[in-house]
């Protein structure tokens, strides 16, 4: 098989396994409890086969890139923001925050995209006017979210906070996801779109065992089944709480600014 064949057939099963891990959604009726998690699996299914059939070289790819793109951004904070607002239910203040960061993310991704634009102009010779920032900003609108999520689990590990296991499998596998979208686009600009065949065929690889991964460990049961990282002593989960409800009671006050 040919390089492009390959990436098609990777991309045919990145697609498969997609709509496979949506359906498992779907069956196992979780679509009410993560509806932007659904929605970023069919988005995902969509994009993948469209963009696998289409010619790269076309017109019609081009406008593809061009709408379908940043509504996939939109698609990737409003996961985020899912994970924020589930993992902090009892907390809205923190949630708002968390919310908050999504949002600036993806304002400071535009503004890293304009300066990066500068460094990355001498690669970036093979696209076109239009498609240079967008890939630029796509690329930084990644990593931005991807440090939300990192942000997050950096909370998770830090306090006593109970969550559930679907929610835990989501944002691990979610973050890993957005990471590594955003090296591989880095490595694609970096190394002057030469490789961006065999990249692109490591994503569709990499998003299979995501999608597999989601489709073994999401069930029912992990929609209630409570998990602790860190067992804390009662004085240090006491002192803690009180730093979460501190922060908890800033944000619903700012919230009502």
């Amino acid at each position: 098989m040919t390089a492009p064949q390959i990436l098609t057939a990777s991309s045919a099963c990145s697609a498969l396994a997609a709509i496979g891990c949506a359906w498992r959604v779907y069956d196992q009726r979780l679509i009410a409890l993560y509806p932007a998690f659904f929605s970023y699996l069919i988005s995902q299914a969509i994009l993948v086969s469209v963009s696998s059939l289409a010619d790269t070289r076309s017109n019609f790819y081009a406008w593809l890139f061009i709408f379908a793109y940043p509504v996939s951004w939109v698609v990737y904070g409003l996961m985020v923001r899912e994970l924020y607002n589930q993992i902090f239910k009892n907390f809205p203040g923190i949630a708002m925050f968390g919310r908050l960061s999504v949002y600036l993310a993806v304002a400071l991704a535009g503004v890293i995209a304009v300066l990066s634009r500068a460094a990355t102009s001498r690669v970036l010779t093979k696209t076109s006017a239009i498609l240079i920032p967008l890939e630029v900003t796509g690329r930084n609108v990644v990593f931005g979210l991807a440090l939300s999520i990192i942000v997050l689990l950096l909370l998770i590990s830090r306090y006593p906070i109970q969550l559930h296991r679907n929610v835990l499998v989501n944002c691990v596998v979610f973050g890993a996801w957005l990471l590594a979208e955003a090296t591989l686009m880095l490595a694609e600009h970096l190394t002057n779109l030469n490789r961006t065949v065999p990249l692109d065929v490591a994503l569709m690889v990499f998003n299979i065992g995501c999608f597999a991964v989601w489709g073994f460990l999401l069930s029912p049961q992990g929609a209630t089944r409570f998990i602790h990282i860190h067992h804390f002593s009662p004085k240090d989960e006491r002192r803690l709480m009180g730093q979460l409800d501190s922060l908890n009671a800033l944000g619903v006050r700012a919230s009502r600014k």
